[in-house]
C-alpha cells in the first residue's frame, strides 16, 4: 500500500502544481484584478493550495475540506450556477466541450484519488494505533514507556482495578 499511496500523493501533487500554474497565469493575464473572468482563477488557486498542502502533510481535516470546496465548485460549473468562463483556465481552451468533458473526468479522478489518500492516511492510523497496542503486553513489563507513556496509564488502570477488586476484602478486615 506504500507504493500505491505515494503514487496517489505524486499524482495529486502534480494535479495540484499543473492548477496552481494555470490559475497564476491567468490571474496575471488579467491584470489581477477580481473580476468574473478571475473568480474562478482565485478559487481554483485556493483549493489547489489547500489540496497541495493537505497532501503533503497527510492531514485528513485539510482533505475534507477539500473535498466538500471541490464538490461545491464542481457543482457550479456543471449546473452552471455561476456565469464563470473556464476557457482560460483549462486544457484546451478553443475547444469548449472537449475541454469540458476532459476537465470534469480529470477532476472525478483526482476526487477519487483524494477520497483513496483519505482513506489510506486512516487505516494508516490504525495501523499504527493497533501496532502500539500490540507492543504493551501484560508480560513485558520491562518497558518504561510504551506506546509514548501508554504503559504507564495502562499500569495506573490496572492497579485501580486491582484496588477496586479487593475493596470487600479491605472493607470486611476494617470492621
Amino acid at each position: 500500500m506504500n507504493v500505491t499511496k505515494l503514487v496517489i500523493k505524486l499524482f495529486i501533487i502534480a494535479y495540484a502544481m499543473w492548477r496552481i500554474i494555470l490559475s497564476t497565469i491567468h490571474i496575471i493575464k488579467n491584470d489581477m484584478v477580481l473580476s468574473n473572468k478571475t473568480t474562478l482563477s482565485y478559487a481554483i488557486l485556493v483549493m489547489s493550495l489547500l489540496l497541495l498542502t493537505a497532501t503533503l502533510i497527510e492531514s485528513k481535516l485539510l482533505l475534507e475540506i477539500w473535498m466538500i470546496c471541490f464538490i461545491l465548485k464542481f457543482g457550479a460549473i456543471i449546473f452552471s450556477v455561476f456565469n464563470f468562463d473556464i476557457e482560460e483556465n483549462s486544457l484546451f481552451p478553443k475547444r469548449k466541450a472537449i475541454n469540458t468533458i476532459l476537465t470534469s473526468i480529470i477532476q472525478l479522478v483526482v476526487l477519487v484519488l483524494v477520497m483513496t489518500l483519505y482513506k489510506s492516511i486512516d487505516e494508516y492510523d490504525r495501523k499504527a494505533s493497533f501496532e502500539s497496542t500490540e507492543d504493551c503486553t501484560s508480560s513485558d513489563k520491562s518497558k518504561k514507556l510504551c506506546g509514548g507513556g501508554d504503559y504507564e496509564l495502562q499500569q495506573t488502570s490496572q492497579n485501580v482495578d486491582e484496588a477496586v477488586s479487593y475493596e470487600p476484602v479491605l472493607f470486611i478486615l476494617s470492621t
